[in-house]
């Protein structure tokens, strides 16, 4: 992730991302393996994250096409606003059209899963609630967390103290760094 702290709101959905994803083991969630350590702890810029490979490509499946304003408003980046508006023009390909065989209930969850506009997305609790999932969904089954993950993370935190607690999720992916002294 170029330039972290660029963003206030995108250094602190990264922390949170690190925090939650070292804990989060589950098939279907790619795992993140590693983190690299920056070199400098006090001014690092720069965050890479190593991901399990993943071999299916969302690009083919999320075609892209031009947003109107009020689709990307809840967009904060003017960089990224400016990428959205530069994508060339497509219809996409209907979900149904690329998986002819497939259950029309799960093309459903999957079109309510992959909405562009987040705050129109259908939420977690409701997709695991969606028809598709009553067999494979057991409210009273989900095991809880085997330590609680604390993401309360203040808002307003100084980018020093952001970059603190970044490089301490960095060093659980390398304990021998504790007791160097970087």
């Amino acid at each position: 992730i170029h330039n972290v702290f660029e963003n206030r709101v995108d250094a602190l959905r990264t922390l949170r991302e690190l925090k939650l994803l070292r804990h989060v083991r589950h098939e279907n969630v790619i795992a993140l393996k590693d983190v690299m350590l920056p070199s400098v702890r006090s001014s690092f810029k720069d965050v890479y994250l190593v991901y399990e490979l993943m071999d299916t490509d969302l690009h083919q499946i999320i075609k892209s096409s031009h947003q109107k304003e009020s689709d990307i408003r809840f967009i904060d980046n003017p960089k990224a606003q400016r990428f959205i508006k530069s994508l060339p023009f497509s219809r996409g390909t209907h979900l149904s059209n690329l998986y002819p065989q497939a259950n029309p209930l799960a093309i459903d969850l999957l079109q309510r899963m992959l909405v562009f506009d987040p705050t129109k997305r259908i939420s977690v609790t409701d997709a695991l609630l969606h028809p598709y999932m009553a067999g494979l969904f057991d409210p009273g089954s989900n095991p809880p967390a085997h330590v609680p993950i604390a993401l309360d993370i203040d808002e307003n935190m100084e980018e020093r103290m952001i970059r603190e607690m970044m490089w301490d999720e960095m060093l659980c992916y390398h304990p021998e760094a504790e007791t160097a002294n970087v």
